[in-house]
């Protein structure tokens, strides 16, 4: 990814939590770029058979007005439309902008990104698109992909995206590495955790201090999840705030997706602004042939304790539970 240069017309004056302002942005790229990327799993639907809004995209190929050559590189690009905000991954950082859409064309605001640093090709590639992105001017979806074409001061070019694997959601607990809000990242406190797992129609898992469930729907890439219950145990007060903002995060969901590297990630938008939650998926742990004896026993409107002077027992042994 030698070869690039970046001119910053006028110094960056701030990012904001929804819209980021990269001021006179201008990239001089004499290569194009080809992102490695998974291609979609199932054969029968084509990439012209999918929507751009609702459709997890990932960059495939990239390329200039003066050169089809490509470039290989290991960071995904990625893209995902929905209701009016693009989101992805720009290959270092996680980006958000406005779009709006009128017949095949397409115009995309400034980003806002997250703010973590990384190695100089990486960056450059990721001003690159960031710079590109500004300067879309239409779109196509055909036999080849989504295809958005591009004009900047240095020229013109087209970016082409597949659909990207969704991988499986379902079936699987998958446990919060970090919530990213607007520019911040935040990791679960020390001796927390956050979970979530979801069933054909169920959503449910533990969020710090308390248990919680509900349902979802999904469509393509599109996510809902209805209302939450929980049960109503009390923790310490850092607890419960780092539990309250991943429930409220979590019921204002909006799209998902799993990465190569097979994390999964939403994104949410709230009344205080736009981020995205970044799951890995947990360890298996084996109950089998292991007796556990009950300390306490919630359900979703009260925590409850075995009454005094009686004992109760789950005892696993393949797929059999008795009580």
């Amino acid at each position: 990814m030698n070869n690039y240069r970046l001119k910053l017309g006028q110094s960056l004056t701030g990012l904001l939590v929804i819209i980021g302002l990269f001021g006179g942005l201008a990239i001089e790229s004499k290569k194009p770029i080809l992102a490695s990327t998974l291609l979609s799993e199932n054969p029968t639907a084509s990439a012209s058979q999918m929507g751009l809004e609702g459709t997890s995209w990932i960059l495939q190929e990239w390329r200039d007005e003066n050169n089809s050559n490509s470039l290989e590189t290991g960071e995904p690009i990625t893209a995902n439309f929905v209701n009016g905000q693009v989101k992805g991954s720009a290959s270092c950082n996680r980006y958000i902008a406005s779009y709006k859409i009128e017949g095949n064309q397409l115009q995309i605001t400034p980003a806002a990104t997250t703010r973590k640093a990384c190695m100089g090709e990486i960056m450059e590639r990721e001003f690159a698109y960031l710079a590109a992105l500004e300067g879309v001017q239409r779109y196509e979806i055909n036999d080849r992909g989504l295809e958005i074409s591009y004009t900047t001061e240095e020229g013109s070019g087209i970016m082409t995206f597949v659909p990207q694997a969704s991988g499986e959601l379902e079936n699987k607990t998958w446990v919060l590495v970090s919530l990213e809000d607007g520019t911040v990242s935040r990791v679960p406190l020390k001796g927390t955790e956050i979970t979530v797992n979801f069933t054909e129609d169920q959503v449910r898992g533990f969020s710090s201090c308390n248990q919680y469930m509900t349902t979802y729907t999904k469509e393509g890439n599109k996510l809902s999840i209805n209302a939450l219950a929980t049960t109503r145990k009390a923790c310490p007060p850092e607890v419960m705030r780092q539990e309250f903002q991943y429930l409220t995060a979590l019921e204002e969901a909006q799209w998902y997706e799993i990465s190569p590297q097979g994390q999964l990630k939403i994104s949410y938008k709230t009344q205080r602004g736009s981020g995205v939650m970044v799951f890995a998926p947990q360890e298996n742990t084996t109950l089998t042939n292991t007796t556990k004896m009950l300390t306490s026993k919630q359900d979703y409107v009260a925590p409850e304790m075995p009454m005094e002077g009686t004992q109760m027992r789950a005892i696993f042994a393949g797929d059999r539970q008795h009580q």
